[in-house]
């Protein structure tokens, strides 16, 4: 008997479970572009003054309603994403 592989997705802002399954699953949630502001530039995390880029992410129902502003830092894919309202 083969053991069964079982995928959690967190949503990358808060870190709450989105989905668990199989993951060949047809129902795994796909990450999907979002527009974010970068803290810091992406080779070596120095800050930076916030540019907006795209990053490929997952997210909870309630932070993708937010309507407000993702934000970044870290550096080469090794990101730490929080929200932030507009005008901070």
């Amino acid at each position: 008997m083969s053991e069964k592989t079982i995928v959690t997705v967190t949503c990358d802002v808060c870190g709450c479970e989105i989905w668990s399954g199989d993951p060949e699953s047809k129902d795994k949630p796909r990450r999907l572009d979002f527009l974010v502001w970068f803290d810091t530039e992406q080779d070596e995390g120095k800050g930076v003054k916030p540019y907006l880029s795209r990053a490929s992410m997952n997210l909870c129902g309630k932070c993708a309603d937010e309507g407000i502003r993702i934000h970044a830092i870290g550096a080469m894919g090794y990101n730490d994403y929080r929200i932030k309202a507009v005008g901070r």
